[in-house]
């Protein structure tokens, strides 16, 4: 306060005139109210020019020669203040128009796997001094922002479709950052209905098949033996074709493509060769009656010895199984012979046809006295 008559009287209140006190104060508040003498014009130069508005207050928008017909545009715009009474002395006072926040398109709009890290999403600001919660994002994923950029990235480790809004913070207006972010479950295939197949030899066509869950496309292979042996596969479909001499195990796999793929599950077909009787060595002899035969031979078979059998006609009308398995049946296990006999050996390969050796028979020699010597008849 410039004014030299200006100022404060402390006074204090001594009712014993006899002894002196002392008075301090720690704290004086003062008060001042005063008028400025004349009015606040606004100009838009710092000297000259004509008055464009007045009062304490200003706002120059739609004032006419303020140069701001409106505040579609960002900016600062400077005025200046000065009082009638003195209009040499003015002071600048800036009047700034803060821009509206603005959330550009995502720089991508991605389809990816599941728990595969994602290539950045960005999206450029302006206005925004910071972004909120992120709402919408997959799980491991999230949103960041620095330098007027906000950038997304992580690896999502859930599936599904997912629109994003990222609400900015600071600057003017209510405005969001959105966008979309795909992510496909992982690839997975059903095994065969059976793990293990067997079937005969022989030509034929046979489909083997299975199911994939997200899966793009599912291809089926046959082992390269198998391929060398001439049989062949629809990849397709799974179809295989068999030639007449095939013999042995083929592998059939199905392969699913996609997401965290490929991904394969296998079937072994064993084609069991047809099943070959053999031929039975050391049968069609004579035996003496009650006499126990000799051992016969199985050779040149193809498949398993499930039984010997014995008739006594050739065509095996009431025939008995012999429970022997071996090549070779012993004439012990036959038992002595009391009539003519006949013997075969059924074989089997796989789950095939049976298939049966040649008849061999046993029959019972005669013996004539012709009054000087015995002789062997037929």
């Amino acid at each position: 306060i410039n004014n030299a008559l200006f100022g404060a009287v402390l006074s204090v209140n001594n009712a014993n005139l006899l002894q002196s006190r002392t008075a301090t104060v720690d704290f004086m508040q003062i008060t001042v109210t005063y008028t400025i003498p004349g009015s606040l014009q606004w100009y838009t130069v710092s000297s000259g020019g004509t008055a464009i508005g007045s009062g304490s207050t200003f706002n120059p928008v739609g004032v006419a020669n303020s140069g701001l017909a409106n505040t579609n545009t960002a900016g600062t715009t400077s005025y200046w203040v000065g009082c009638t009474t003195n209009g040499g002395c003015r002071t600048k006072a800036d009047f700034v128009i803060t821009p509206t926040n603005t959330a550009g398109s995502g720089s991508s709009t991605p389809t990816l796997c599941v728990n595969t890290a994602l290539t950045n999403i960005t999206h450029t600001t302006t206005g925004a001094t910071g972004i909120g919660t992120a709402t919408g994002l997959p799980a491991g994923v999230t949103a960041a922002w620095a330098s007027d950029t906000i950038t997304i990235s992580g690896t999502p480790t859930t599936a599904g479709e997912f629109s994003y809004t990222i609400p900015l913070t600071g600057g003017c207006g209510s405005v969001n950052a959105t966008g979309t972010i795909q992510v496909t479950p992982s690839v997975s295939i059903n095994p065969f209905s059976a793990a293990t197949v067997a079937r005969c030899q022989g030509a034929e066509t046979v489909s083997y098949t299975t199911t994939a869950t997200n899966s793009t496309s599912i291809t089926y292979t046959i082992d390269a033996n198998s391929l060398a042996a001439g049989n062949s596969i629809n990849s397709a479909t799974g179809l295989v074709t068999y030639v007449a001499t095939w013999s042995g195990n083929t592998i059939v796999t199905a392969t699913a493509f996609g997401c965290g793929g490929p991904v394969s599950t296998v079937c072994t077909v064993t084609s069991a060769p047809l099943a070959v009787g053999g031929q039975i060595s050391g049968g069609d002899v004579r035996v003496c009656h009650g006499t126990v035969p000799p051992n016969l031979t199985l050779s040149g078979h193809t498949g398993t010895i499930l039984r010997w059998e014995i008739s006594a006609d050739s065509s095996f009308t009431n025939s008995t199984a012999i429970a022997n398995g071996s090549e070779v049946l012993p004439g012990s296990v036959v038992g002595a012979i009391t009539d003519m006999v006949y013997i075969r050996a059924v074989v089997r390969s796989g789950s095939c046809a049976f298939a049966y050796s040649n008849v061999v028979a046993f029959t019972l020699g005669s013996t004539s006295w012709n009054g000087s010597v015995w002789s062997e008849g037929e």
